[in-house]
């Protein structure tokens, strides 16, 4: 017989006696009195607050809405299959809210920002937010002063569609709304990459389930061609890139522009390629466009100032350069 031990029995009981609580509990529990269309009417909830969560004996979820004298009406945040008259409910003394965070862009989540999408839970750094909540008022908002591009030519030619105002797409079933609306998230894909991203979420209302699968497999299909797309650009810059080296070389500055400005096609956002612009500009005796190459360059990236003359030092008139530096830095610190 195994020798029992006093200080492990003791260790236990300790353990398992942490977590016990003396003083009573009392839960306020409610009784469904009527289910039907994803809306619930509950009697019994008399404390229950407006827009908090409730729980159902199989663990569905709900938000209280309608507070009534004698019942309370909620939405339902799931099938309703297994709800029926007669069920508990109770208080969970927590407003409706979700924990969000960049790491949320490009998954699926459902109402209460559970990953839906099979790939694993969100990491990251997450805040709890209000699903309702005051919205900023029109003082407090940024002024909508810069163009959305939807990618759709006709409509941009058109239709004046700013950054942060509503935009009300309306029309008959299978007309395209969806689809105009899909074309313009995936067209927002370069502002991602240049550092000026437009955050986009798409809202799935009352939605089959095939559906919003279809449209996340579009997304995903635009991910992958948009990367093989830039794989190819990047072969392309490098082969502009390494022709304009050599003409360079060769004394053929005409020639050299020409390819450094095919390269900058593939590449708009190259501080080095616009310095190396602006200094076949200048050999050329064209001084406007070189000091407007200058310029763009430092626009993207102002602490690149030392590689002017690592560059190509032979070609700057030293003064005026530096002069010009002096007012950007002036301009912009």
């Amino acid at each position: 017989m195994a020798e029992i031990k006093p200080a492990e029995v003791s260790a236990i009981l300790r353990q398992q006696l942490s977590g016990f609580k003396s003083e009573a509990e009392l839960e306020e529990v409610g009784t469904v009195l009527q289910i039907g269309d994803g809306i619930a009417r509950i009697y019994g909830l008399g404390g229950v607050q407006y827009g908090e969560l409730i729980e159902f004996d199989n663990g569905l979820q709900g938000i209280a809405l309608n507070l009534e004298e004698d019942n309370v009406g909620a939405v339902l945040l799931g099938a309703s299959n297994n709800i029926k008259e007669g069920d508990t409910v109770k208080r969970t003394n927590r407003i409706a809210s979700i924990n969000v965070g960049e790491k949320m862009l490009g998954r699926v989540v459902d109402t209460l920002g559970k990953p839906i999408d099979g790939k694993g839970p969100i990491d990251g750094e997450l805040f709890e937010m209000p699903i309702e909540r005051k919205a900023p008022g029109v003082i407090y908002r940024q002024p909508v002063n810069e163009p959305l591009q939807t990618g759709v030519k006709a409509i941009d030619a058109m239709i004046p569609i700013g950054r942060g105002q509503r935009e009300l797409v309306i029309g008959d079933r299978q007309t395209g709304k969806t689809t105009v609306c899909i074309d313009t998230i995936i067209n927002q894909k370069e502002f991602y990459d240049r550092g000026e991203p437009v955050y986009c979420i798409y809202v799935a209302i009352g939605q089959k389930g095939s559906t919003i699968a279809g449209i996340v497999n579009k997304l995903e299909e635009a991910e992958r061609g948009y990367k093989k797309t830039l794989e190819l650009g990047d072969s392309k810059l490098n082969t502009w890139l390494s022709r304009g080296d050599i003409l360079i070389k060769l004394g053929e500055d005409e020639a050299a522009k020409f390819n450094f400005v095919q390269a900058l096609e593939y590449h708009p956002k190259s501080e080095e390629l616009e310095f190396r612009l602006s200094g076949v500009c200048f050999k050329l005796n064209n001084m406007e466009a070189g000091y407007a190459h200058l310029l763009t360059a430092l626009h993207i990236n102002s602490e690149h100032v030392f590689i002017l003359e690592e560059l190509f030092p032979e070609v700057y008139n030293r003064k005026a350069v530096l002069q010009l530096i002096e007012n950007f830095k002036n301009t912009y610190k």
